[in-house]
């Protein structure tokens, strides 16, 4: 309807490394993009998507359930609210008490990557290595206090959350427009930039 000819498709998940993994970052990742309906799981060797899973928890979930215990958890803009961002403390307990089933899922689904990691290890014939070297959460939920340090007390890993311009724009000398909050919601679009500018060179 909108007159536009598509000329070619790309995997969401293969865009989204794209944009997190940054160029020069060789080892092993697991990406969590948590999304209005479901969240993907990634694993990433050398920059290179090589399975992904999805489980059907999403913004949708954790908005709910934080409505449900703090109906002022989000702002006029259908942002967390700026208050639970900077002091979560003074946030209502059963707020963060709400979504622990939540990240919970998450833990497990982490670790049957881990196991599965593991697993293949002892294969010669595996690419894969033994352990994740760092996890890589996206999605504007992911921002959520606690959740970061949840994943992290679950797996001897580091946790960050995504830096979407890792590949495309020198943070040190030019600031986006794009709040930090709403930039983690745009990992695959921003991906899609990256690979875009990286066909173009080799055209």
């Amino acid at each position: 309807m909108a007159g536009l000819q598509p000329t070619s498709f790309e995997v969401e998940s293969r865009m989204v490394a794209k944009s997190v993994i940054s160029r020069n970052y060789h080892k092993t990742s697991i990406i969590i993009n948590i999304k209005d309906d479901s969240t993907t799981l990634s694993l990433v060797v050398d920059g290179n998507t090589r399975f992904s899973s999805t489980i059907a928890i999403g913004n949708n979930n954790i908005r709910e359930n934080l409505l449900k215990t703090d109906p002022s958890a989000y702002d006029a803009n259908g942002n967390i609210a700026e208050r639970i961002l900077i002091n979560h403390a003074s946030a209502n307990n059963e707020t963060f008490d709400a979504l622990l089933n939540l990240f919970s899922i998450l833990k497990d689904e982490i670790r049957k990557f881990n196991d599965y990691l593991i697993s293949k290890a002892s294969d010669k014939r595996s690419f894969l290595s033994d352990k994740i070297d760092q996890i890589v959460i996206c999605g504007k939920s992911s921002i959520l206090p606690g959740l970061t340090n949840y994943i992290n007390q679950s797996f001897n890993t580091e946790v960050v959350l995504a830096n979407v311009w890792i590949n495309t724009a020198d943070l040190e000398n030019h600031i986006p427009s794009l709040k930090f909050q709403d930039s983690l919601g745009f990992a695959g679009p921003i991906g899609l930039v990256v690979n875009s500018i990286k066909n173009i060179k080799h055209a």
